[in-house]
């Protein structure tokens, strides 16, 4: 928000609505799970390896979300991807039909822009010990395979690139980063770009 006032000089207000380790299903909208119904979006427990967690989604959109589509807006920034980590392939659908969703809800609600622009952060590594499931993710599943953003499955978009931001020495693990000033600059810039 700072980085996009000095460079547009225009007030920028945010609106912070987050919740720590949750699935990409948990702010979809139904319309966006239907959408990718025919796509394996998660791994079901068996009768005899009962849920850690209840299978609720879609509750942080109708909690979260849903209510600030009557409010105009100019974009978004999307950070979120770790607790998707090993599904790319349903990924790769959820989020654009999110990025669409949310697009028609904001529009059908205020005077949003239905083509408002949408930042994607990719996940930063620990460029020391990546594993082989998040590089496949950030490709497959944060670019829908294309390697960038935006493509022609999220148009209008853009990433924040932070794959060398990962922080091995971070107390909350290396996707992690302590950089977030770094992650916001990144974000300005791509936010410039499009908007």
């Amino acid at each position: 928000g700072k980085h996009l006032h000095v460079a547009r000089k225009v007030p920028i207000g945010l609106i912070n609505t987050n919740w720590g380790g949750t699935r990409i299903q948990d702010w979809c909208p139904v319309s966006a799970l239907a959408d990718c119904a025919k796509v394996a979006t998660s791994t079901r427990p068996t009768a005899s390896a009962p849920p850690a967690e209840p299978l609720v989604s879609t509750h942080l959109y109708n909690a979260m979300v849903a209510p600030l589509t009557n409010m105009t807006i100019k974009g978004v920034v999307w950070y979120q991807g770790e607790s998707n980590g090993g599904e790319p392939l349903s990924y790769r659908c959820l989020l654009p039909a999110m990025v669409r969703r949310w697009r028609e809800a904001w529009a059908a609600g205020s005077h949003t822009r239905p083509t408002f622009p949408f930042g994607v952060v990719q996940l930063a590594g620990d460029v020391s010990a990546d594993t082989l499931a998040l590089p496949k993710f950030r490709f497959v599943g944060q670019t829908q395979g294309t390697g960038s953003l935006p493509n022609t499955n999220m148009p209008n978009t853009f990433l924040a690139p932070t794959y060398d931001l990962g922080d091995s020495t971070s107390p909350y693990g290396s996707v992690h980063c302590r950089y977030k000033d770094e992650v916001g600059q990144r974000l300005a810039l791509g936010a410039r770009k499009v908007a």
